[in-house]
């Protein structure tokens, strides 16, 4: 999500907030993201496009920025997803969980996580949790 954080005067009084909201890339490969997901075979080059067109505004040349004449663009449609969505949120803090959804394979190749204790990509549940909710159980490997 992208957070604003927001100074709004009133009169004489300046008044603080945060706006939460998605951007307009976000919206875009969540699109393209859904239609994948559901085996849809969808064309990407759209989404990626408008991307694209938008980041490099008056630079952008669809013969050779846009999907698929870009390096990297021929490593498959996941990679190029991660790769835009690392471009656009570079400091937004998405990168992991981009990363947890494509799944734990990715998490390996594209962090530092261990491969051999794949259950530490997991948080474990806190013994307050674990105790007020007998129906729960440990995350496996803590």
């Amino acid at each position: 999500m992208l957070m604003i954080f927001l100074y709004k005067n009133y009169g004489k009084k300046l008044h603080r907030g945060f706006f939460f909201g998605l951007c307009l890339t976000e919206i875009f490969v969540f699109r393209f993201f859904v239609e994948f997901l559901k085996e849809n075979q969808v064309d990407p080059t759209a989404e990626i496009n408008l991307i694209r067109a938008r980041a490099y505004k008056a630079n952008y040349d669809v013969a050779t920025m846009g999907y698929p004449n870009m390096a990297g663009d021929k490593d498959g449609i996941n990679e190029v997803l991660l790769r835009e969505r690392y471009k656009e949120f570079m400091f937004e803090g998405k990168r992991w969980y981009d990363l947890r959804r494509f799944g734990d394979e990715y998490v390996f190749e594209y962090t530092t996580a261990d491969d051999s204790y794949p259950q530490r990509l997991l948080w474990p549940i806190d013994k307050n949790t674990l105790t007020n909710n007998p129906a729960l159980e440990q995350t496996p490997g803590y």
